[in-house]
């Protein structure tokens, strides 16, 4: 682990002031001296008039974020954080004295190194190449870039694992060196399609379209923007020209004029809101983010035994995983996915009073954790408390709606207290969204037939499902 500690702190030793360049804060549109920001998206619905977040959205796992930046304003590191706002990896990026990416090393969910990149420049600056790596250190894949005089991208081609062209992209510039046109060719060099995009007098992206190898145009975008340079509205169109949906984005600010909320609007319905939490560098930038970097490696640690401890559970050395647990515990008593993780392992155990425990911990550090209010429910459910595994598999529902597994497992809840009719909506709901789960349609058989309703059809379904024990009764019982 001080290994790991050196790794966190090597992106700041490398990030030297040297000459002045665009460095990521400008690139993000983020004004004064930002050192962290932390980004999450939920849901949107209008409440009594009012736009309000209710669940993490699902497609949050692209924009839950950390970035810490250091003091020259370039990405140190980036914590990727999944839809239920669990930690799930990390990008640490190291600067030569130049302030150049030198680097970029990818950890997964344990702080196992899963991939780097290495980027090579030319004298003047511009990127040549970038090498990506796979765990094992073994070329993956490989981008080759050529620039104009002005350091335009004019090329971007990428390489497999062998040397041969995959694709290749050119790209064409207005006066002012805005990208008006990218060109996207195949691995034998037939042009696949185009962008072709054009900007106001700000730099702002007003237009932007994708045209087929034919040049006829598939859909354009017309948008506007704010005084901060920010995206306001978004008008699609589609390849007949007509329109197709129209976007509108509201913000909140902070006193720098940083957005610290965005809310996103489909025709005229509710779809998302983003906050941003941004902190910024005072007076002693150094000492500021070794306090930073100080407490991502508690985090990191405790991620790293938790890792280690599921690779015990895996080798049934329970033992030694109840060890690595409580060490990983030691490290951040807030991380709610060894909590869960432990669950697991006690679920597996059928130490069921046990598992609702950690369960429960981990729910009260986090409480979108879906999974985590899922397993305590199947643990009160083995317990056969049905009444309280309803209630959780309700909140599952709630974070969730397309969640077959809790509507199952609700329904055999409701099945077990005789509510035979509650449980076969639940099955059916659940067979909506899974139409080839076996045991949805078995158990659906059996609580129609308690209520003395048509029940063969759905034996017949299991039956053909494989389920054996449907065949079975469909047999016994002459459905056929």
């Amino acid at each position: 682990m001080k290994k790991l500690l050196l790794l966190l702190f090597l992106p700041l030793l490398f990030s030297c002031e040297s000459e002045k360049k665009e460095n990521d804060l400008d690139k993000l549109k983020l004004k004064g001296n930002v050192k962290f920001i932390s980004i999450r998206e939920y849901n949107a619905t209008d409440k009594f008039g009012e736009i309000t977040k209710v669940v993490p959205s699902n497609w949050s796992f692209f924009t839950n974020k950390e970035k810490i930046f250091n003091a020259n304003g370039y990405l140190i590191r980036q914590n990727n954080f999944s839809s239920q706002e669990i930690f799930s990896s990390m990008y640490v990026y190291h600067y030569n004295d130049s302030n150049y990416l030198i680097n970029k090393d990818y950890f997964d969910d344990d702080i196992k190194l899963s991939s780097k990149v290495i980027y090579k420049y030319e004298k003047k600056g511009d990127l040549l190449y970038e090498n990506h790596y796979d765990e094992n250190g073994e070329i993956d894949y490989k981008y080759q870039f050529n620039h104009d005089e002005n350091g335009n991208k004019i090329e971007w081609t990428k390489y497999d694992n062998e040397g041969v062209i995959t694709f290749k992209y050119k790209y064409k510039y207005d006066s002012t060196n805005n990208e008006i046109e990218s060109i996207k060719y195949d691995k034998d060099g037939n042009l696949e399609f185009k962008y072709l995009s054009s900007y106001d007098e700000n730099g702002n992206k007003t237009e932007w379209g994708k045209v087929d190898k034919n040049e006829d145009e598939e859909y354009k975008y017309i948008n506007k923007y704010d005084a901060n340079g920010n995206k306001i509205e978004s008008i699609k169109y589609n390849k007949d020209g007509e329109l197709d949906s129209k976007t509108i984005f509201t913000y909140k600010y902070d006193k720098h004029n940083n957005w610290i909320q965005k809310i996103k609007i489909d025709d005229e319905i509710p779809v998302s809101i983003q906050e941003r939490d941004i902190y910024y560098y005072n007076k002693k930038p150094q000492e500021e983010i070794a306090e930073i970097l100080k407490k991502e490696f508690l985090k990191d640690s405790s991620n790293f035994y938790n890792g280690k401890a599921n690779e015990y559970v895996e080798s049934k050395d329970y033992d030694l995983a109840k060890k690595y647990f409580k060490k990983a515990i030691s490290y951040n008593s807030n991380n709610p996915k060894v909590y869960y993780d432990r669950s697991e392992m006690n679920y597996s155990l059928e130490e069921y009073d046990l598992a609702i425990e950690d369960c429960k911990l981990a729910i009260n550090n986090n409480k979108f954790y879906k999974n985590a209010i899922y397993k305590c429910g199947m643990s009160y459910y083995s317990l056969k408390k049905y009444s309280i595994a309803i209630d959780l598999f309700n909140d599952c529902i709630e974070l969730k709606s397309n969640d077959s597994y809790s509507y199952y497992w609700r329904a055999k809840c409701y099945q077990k207290l005789e509510k035979h009719s509650l449980a076969i909506d639940d099955f059916s709901k659940s067979i909506s969204i899974d139409p080839d789960d076996q045991y949805a349609y078995y158990n659906r058989a059996l609580s129609k037939y308690k209520l003395g309703l048509p029940f063969c059809d759905d034996l017949k379904k299991a039956c053909d499902l494989d389920n054996d024990v449907s065949c079975n009764i469909y047999n016994k019982m002459k459905c056929n």
